[in-house]
């Protein structure tokens, strides 16, 4: 079991809690030793750190500058002195204001003398999305901590009957519909025929699989969702020995993964969504007079087919038709 970076519990580089591990500072990108050092030094010396505000204060602004505070804020390790419900208020709130709340506390230091604390001023900003978030910390952790992008997509991938990849370790072959996370992406170029093609790395929740774009499907794909971080469905034939194709003689195969995906298909999430999906299902407990006010929104709202409300008694549904848009 790991724990997070925390500016009042992390140590310089990895530490024991228990039966627990602490992600270290140092793990941090673009935090080097000195800042660090000062970050620790003083926690230690006069104890955690109370809020951002008590951080401004009892650190000085050649330790925290934007860099190092803004790597800080992504990699969640000032989570727990950030004011918010939720790791986008805390972070996405911070990092969408952190010009203006450095020019202020550059503001406040010329008139500090005979000043007692300081406090950030509110400021409303529209917040980014949790996926997003949760790639800034992948950006500067090299890894998901918190959360991973596919932990709420879970329900979704089981109800639409896609396989994981360690479905697919543990020997489902054939053509499948993987649902997943484009972890790395590397373009390539054949030697053969000079068409470009890509070896993109998917993960889910159980693992991680390469798979292999070749030139005729790679010259169809939307190059907009071939980007780390990216949920993607691929519809492809899992292989250990490659074959060959036409598109395979066109590529550079010379080094292969245990298990791989000869890609026929490269989707976006939301497109595969918009192309199968026909029915929406809503289940919430409440009567009768409260899911009639819920149907007329729904039937304003574009996309589905059908939506079935569930009642105080379980067994009781609704069902609605709705026209896609």
């Amino acid at each position: 079991k790991t724990e997070p970076t925390c500016v009042n519990h992390s140590r310089e580089h990895f530490s024991i809690e228990g039966e627990k591990i602490r992600f270290g500072l140092l793990a941090v990108k673009n935090v080097g030793e000195g800042p660090v050092g000062v970050i620790v030094k003083e926690r230690l010396n006069s104890g955690p750190y109370k809020n951002v505000e008590d951080l401004f204060t009892r650190l000085n602004r050649d330790v925290l500058n934007k860099k190092v505070l803004e790597s800080l804020v992504k990699a969640g390790a000032l989570d727990g002195i950030l004011e918010g419900a939720s790791i986008v208020e805390k972070r996405g709130r911070f990092i969408l204001n952190i010009d203006f709340y450095l020019e202020f506390l550059a503001n406040r230091e010329d008139n500090l003398l005979f000043d007692i604390g300081i406090t950030l001023p509110k400021r409303d900003v529209e917040l980014p999305q949790e996926d997003e978030v949760l790639r800034w910390e992948r950006e500067i952790l090299g890894m998901y901590l918190t959360l991973h992008p596919m932990h709420s997509w879970r329900g979704f991938s089981e109800a639409a009957k896609l396989p994981s990849i360690g479905d697919i370790r543990a020997g489902q072959g054939g053509r499948v519909e993987l649902m997943g996370l484009v972890s790395s992406v590397r373009r390539m170029v054949s030697k053969k025929s000079g068409q470009a093609w890509a070896r993109v790395k998917i993960e889910d929740l159980t693992g991680l699989i390469e798979t292999m774009v070749f030139p005729r499907t790679y010259a169809a794909i939307n190059q907009e969702i071939l980007k780390p971080g990216r949920l993607v469905v691929v519809t492809g034939r899992v292989n250990k020995a490659l074959g060959a194709t036409d598109d395979q003689e066109n590529a550079d195969t010379s080094s292969s993964s245990e298990e791989e995906i000869l890609v026929e298909d490269f989707k976006s999430l939301e497109d595969f969504i918009a192309q199968t999906v026909t029915n929406l299902y809503l289940y919430m407990p409440c009567d009768h007079d409260a899911w009639t006010s819920i149907r007329a929104a729904l039937q304003e709202a574009p996309g589905g087919s059908v939506a079935v409300g569930l009642t105080q008694n379980s067994t009781d549904l609704i069902a609605v038709p709705l026209v896609r848009a």
